[in-house]
Order: structure tokens, then C-alpha cells, then sequence
């Protein structure tokens, strides 16, 4: 992450930035029988913000590993996990720089972030039969605002990008004012390395 980005990010944290309900394919997808059965195992939020993604996947049931740039947000987290006793474990980590986590998790999920040099490292991540929800903005919403199409799904990518997983659900179109794409597809079990040419 360039440099200066962290402290962006904390001030916009410290103003209120993602103070928002989770996101609903999120939640639609967390009543869904394949991630039922996950539940009580270990879920990797990552970019998680202020963590209304992370509040959510504790209150299904998870173990959650929370990470962020933003000591803020950070920060703003754990008070909102102590107050209601989920069990949320917080880490401050650039991610473009360092890397995810170690460990394999049950459930991987990405909402409203874009790095692509991470998408081999997500599929490592997802445990065998563990799945991963991604949902961002997708290149219509660039063409439809002049926000950095870099930033931005192109046509296609998110699917390539975990194409040896099953897909358990992919929805295109406008959530929340944004037009976005989401995927939520499942690690096959018995998969050995999923490290591919694609980044």
C-alpha cells in the first residue's frame, strides 16, 4: 500500500466511514446450508473495515480473524466485539504488502476491496470444502460514476479468478446505489494447491 494510505484510511474511519448494516448477499449467503454446516470454524475477514462483516460472521458462529490497515478501525472493532462478547480476533496488516494471514480458513470473505495479486492467496486460504464470499464494485459502476475502473471487476474476472471452485451463488447488478458483482463458490475437497498463473 503506498505510503500515507493507512493514515487515509484511519481518518476516514475516525469519520464515520463504513458505518453501515453488512452487506445482504452476505447475510442471504450465511443462512445457505453449505455455510450453516461451516459454522464454528474459522473465518478470515479481510479488509474488513470496521468490521460490520466480521460482527456478522461471529454472530453466525464463526471464529473470526479480522484484518485491516486501519488502526482505527481496528480499534473501533474491538470496543463493538467486547460489548457483545463475539469471538473476533483483530490484526493490523497491509495486505498489499504483506500478504494474507497464514492459515486455512473454513470461510474467506472480501467486500468493497480489489488487489488482484492477492487472488492466488485467497484460494489458498479456503480450507478444502470451505468457501469464499467476494463481492466490489464491478466495471459498470465505473463507466457508470468515472470511479477507477482499476479498481473495479472486469467482465468475467471474479469467476476466472476462482474457477476451480463449485459456485454456489454469482449475482451481477445494483446493491446499495453501486452497481457490483458477487461470488460465493466452494473449495472442492481433497484439492491440493490452487497457485495458478492467474493473479
Amino acid at each position: 500500500m503506498a505510503e500515507g494510505d493507512a493514515e487515509r484510511w484511519d481518518d476516514k474511519h475516525a469519520s464515520g466511514h463504513d458505518a453501515k448494516a453488512p452487506n445482504p448477499r452476505l447475510l442471504a449467503a450465511l443462512e445457505r446450508p453449505e455455510l450453516a454446516q461451516l459454522r464454528g470454524g474459522r473465518a478470515l475477514d479481510a479488509a474488513c473495515g470496521s468490521g460490520r462483516h466480521s460482527l456478522a460472521l461471529a454472530r453466525a458462529g464463526f471464529e473470526v480473524l479480522a484484518v485491516d490497515v486501519s488502526a482505527v478501525a481496528l480499534e473501533r472493532l474491538a470496543e463493538a466485539a467486547a460489548a457483545e462478547g463475539p469471538a473476533i480476533r483483530t490484526e493490523r496488516r497491509d495486505l498489499e504488502a504483506e500478504g494474507l494471514p497464514a492459515g486455512s480458513f473454513e470461510l474467506v470473505v472480501v467486500v468493497d476491496y480489489l488487489e488482484r495479486s492477492l487472488f492466488p492467496a485467497l484460494r489458498e486460504a479456503v480450507a478444502p470444502g470451505g468457501c469464499v464470499f467476494y463481492e466490489t464494485f464491478s466495471w459498470k459502476h465505473a463507466e457508470a460514476t468515472g470511479f477507477r475502473r482499476a479498481f473495479c471487476l472486469e467482465e468475467g474476472e471474479l469467476l476466472a479468478a476462482f474457477e476451480a471452485f463449485e459456485v454456489l451463488a454469482h449475482e451481477e447488478g445494483q446493491l446499495e446505489g453501486r452497481q457490483r458483482e458477487s461470488l460465493l463458490a466452494r473449495r472442492p475437497e481433497g484439492t491440493g494447491s490452487l497457485v495458478g498463473p492467474r493473479a
